[in-house]
């Protein structure tokens, strides 16, 4: 009875040393762009597969969070990646004015890093991770590969900059070219597709209409009016049509705001792992499938629209399809799945406010710029002073860049006064005031500082009441305010018999899954991750 006992103790003492040990083989990152984590619970009675696995199985935070007072999708996918706030990591936005400049957070020349053309050849245009500036987890998986253990990562999505912001330097990204409808790369990655990737391209090409048909019949499923197109960003898309427009430069524009670009990204990402395992049976995968069709269709019709809810559903079991597919292939046991977004998103304001959200308001930015420019033209004789407004950001023309320090700062100090008059912004900050800011990131002001990056975060930062956007645009909704409908995301890991189910109401933040992730996969944390590994873990 001893022996027995003794022989049972060891052997749960070798399955828990085992279990401290194993490492997944595939890892696949779910990042659904523009997915507040209320979405999660709002349609939860009608999610069914995929997602309702993440909330049913997995280690589930209900309160994760993005550190960023400027939501946006390059930013966010890179927090995720690195685990670095965007004053380290450089990605303050999808796009700034670096000495007066635009820049693109992907661009760069086509001389160093051409787009590949799917059909041969490059264009003329480039794309990188230069703009990153420091590693990521998926850098630092691919770093640990042997002749032994080979490992890869992998970022698919339908955006460039999506894509690159998860696969940073050492990963290898592809995304959608809505030129052709096939995946493409950047020859700062590759100098050609490889061979799958070309037969995906050929055998998965896209060439018919896409027709939207609603997952359900049931008119429960689509609450808040959705059938409502007063507020909308056009005709619907359900029940609908959408062609491919040969007449057009990109005739797959369309394309990117309907459930089959989703599904075009996960059937590569289907494709990739069944081309990696039969080449490396002993390695290892992490796959990131970048979800942005959601973003697509709720800046036009919003987060109370049928097609934002349907283009849920239908996720739901695509998601479900692509995890499956995971487990089949190498064992259920062997497969850590992760959900996640890269920001939230509000109401369309103009429908807000006729629901009775009478502080939801379009707060005009170029008409603000008038005003700022004429209210310098009057007092200083100076004229277009500010050049433009992006994400928050108050951009000054290259003539005030070109005035002394002492000049360039009393209009600075001018231009805050005046916007301090407006009733539907909170503070105008400058980088002297937010280098000044200290405490806990869930204050509003020190997030701004660690979304603030000299050079690319402009001459002002804006911070705008609750459920006020400030935006060119108008029509449709943007997510650049600092508030949770614009950062509270989902934040699930579901790995069978590693991870138990639990959901978690502690506050964490999403830069804490990059370290997370290192302690999983065994690899380095990456260098500028300086947030715990999530708890419970």
């Amino acid at each position: 009875m001893i022996k027995h006992l003794y022989l049972m103790l060891c052997g749960a003492l070798v399955f828990h040393l085992q279990a401290e040990i194993t490492s997944p083989k595939i890892t696949l990152i779910f990042v659904i762009d523009q997915c507040p984590y209320r979405y999660t619970v709002q349609l939860q009675q009608y999610l069914k597969a995929g997602l309702a696995r993440f909330k049913n199985e997995g280690l589930v935070f209900t309160n994760a969070h993005h550190p960023n007072a400027m939501p946006a999708t390059c930013t966010g996918h890179t927090d995720l990646n690195t685990g670095a706030y965007a004053d380290t990591h450089g990605i303050v936005g999808n796009a700034w004015y670096t000495r007066g400049k635009k820049m693109a957070c992907d661009d760069d020349t086509p001389e160093r890093a051409p787009v590949l053309n799917p059909l041969g050849g490059f264009y003329d245009e480039g794309k990188s991770p230069q703009h990153i500036l420091t590693d990521g987890i998926s850098d630092q998986f691919a770093l640990a590969s042997t002749p032994e253990h080979p490992q890869a990562t992998y970022s698919f999505g339908i955006k460039s900059r999506a894509a690159i912001a998860t696969s940073n330097k050492c990963g290898t990204p592809f995304w959608i070219d809505t030129r052709t409808g096939m995946f493409t790369t950047s020859g700062a990655y590759l100098q050609k597709l490889p061979e799958w990737l070309m037969a995906f391209n050929t055998q998965h090409k896209i060439t018919e209409p896409f027709v939207w048909k609603p997952k359900y019949q049931n008119a429960d499923a689509y609450p808040h009016d959705t059938q409502n197109y007063k507020y909308r960003g056009g005709q619907p898309l359900i029940n609908s049509t959408t062609p491919i427009d040969a007449t057009s430069v990109h005739p797959y524009d369309m394309m990117l705001l309907t459930p089959a670009a989703n599904q075009l990204v996960l059937d590569a990402c289907v494709a990739c792992m069944d081309n990696f395992f039969k080449e490396h049976a002993d390695g290892s995968l992490l796959i990131w499938a970048c979800l942005g069709s959601l973003d697509k269709i709720g800046h036009a019709y919003g987060s109370w629209s049928k097609e934002v809810w349907d283009m849920l559903y239908w996720l739901d079991d695509q998601i479900d399809g692509c995890i499956r597919h995971a487990e089949k292939l190498v064992g259920a046991t062997n497969v850590l799945s992760i959900l996640t977004s890269d920001h939230g998103v509000p109401p369309i304001p103009e429908e807000a406010q006729a629901k009775g959200l009478s502080n939801s308001i379009r707060l005009d930015a170029k008409k603000l710029i008038e005003e700022l420019n004429s209210c310098i033209e009057d007092e200083f004789g100076i004229s277009h002073a500010v050049h433009d407004i992006k994400n928050s950001a108050l951009y000054l023309s290259n003539t005030m860049r070109k005035m002394s320090h002492t000049l360039k700062q009393k209009l600075c100090k001018r231009i805050q006064k005046q916007l301090h008059c407006s009733p539907y912004i909170v503070h105008a900050w400058l980088p002297d005031e937010i280098a000044t800011q200290h405490g806990p990131v869930t204050t509003i002001p020190y997030r701004i500082k660690r979304q603030f990056f000299s050079g690319r975060s402009g001459d002002i930062i804006i911070e705008t009441r609750p459920y006020v956007l400030l935006t060119m645009k108008h029509t449709g909704v943007g997510h650049n305010a600092p508030y949770t409908y614009n950062t509270h995301v989902p934040l699930s890991l579901m790995w069978p018999e590693h991870l138990q189910h639990k959901m978690i109401d502690t506050k964490v933040t999403t830069t804490q899954l990059a370290p997370t992730l290192a302690k999983i996969l065994k690899v380095p944390q990456p260098a500028g991750a300086e947030d715990s590994v999530l708890p419970e873990m």
